[in-house]
């Protein structure tokens, strides 16, 4: 199953990275983080440093619109949990709110606040979980969007900036390659018969 889903996201990528030289790369690439994000199983990273080694010079562009999309994104699910999910588990499943361990989770979320979702968004940890969570603790929407919004733009910045790095010094290296490698060309010698002194 996760061999499928990565042969699916590899699919994807390939296809959604040939309009990264066209006008509309910005909007394909923030449709693509939208939806990446609502599929909790799709990772958006992939989509980012493709274009970004794709097209270098729109590596901030990139990282910016991914991260609004994102964000943007995520406080619609989590919105939709807290009024959808959240209100069916507590009336189904009302041990489960009430347990140690749920209690432990929301403890770690109220003293931790923003630093904690920070953190959490700011490093390589899945973001699925993390949403299903906050959705379901009724953190503020807007503390959510401020998270994702500084976490995940630390890390798209930092991902988009080391993919557009590494092409563009590539780039730089192969073009030193070529030119080292063309051949000199050969210097004129004086035909025969011709002399060799310059003229006076």
């Amino acid at each position: 199953m996760i061999a499928k889903l990565r042969h699916f996201s590899a699919a994807l990528v390939s296809h959604a990275v040939r309009f990264a030289d066209s006008p509309a790369s910005f909007a394909v690439l923030a449709l693509v983080a939208v939806l990446a994000t609502w599929s909790f199983t799709v990772p958006v990273g992939p989509f980012l440093v493709a274009f970004c080694v794709a097209r270098p010079k729109r590596w901030f562009g990139f990282a910016m619109v991914v991260n609004l999309a994102t964000a943007v994104a995520a406080v619609m699910v989590v919105w939709a949990l807290a009024h959808g999910l959240a209100p069916w588990i507590a009336s189904e499943v009302p041990q489960l709110m009430q347990s140690e361990e749920w209690q432990r989770l929301r403890g770690w979320v109220d003293a931790g606040g923003l630093a904690a979702m920070l953190a959490w968004l700011a490093l390589p940890l899945p973001q699925g979980p993390f949403v299903l969570l906050v959705g379901l603790l009724d953190v503020p929407l807007w503390k959510l969007f401020v998270a994702f919004l500084f976490g995940k733009g630390i890390k798209y910045a930092v991902s988009a900036w080391a993919a557009a790095q590494s092409t563009m010094v590539g780039a730089r290296a192969a073009q030193r390659l070529n030119i080292n490698a063309r051949p000199s060309r050969p210097s004129k010698t004086p035909r025969d018969g011709q002399s060799r002194e310059p003229r006076p």
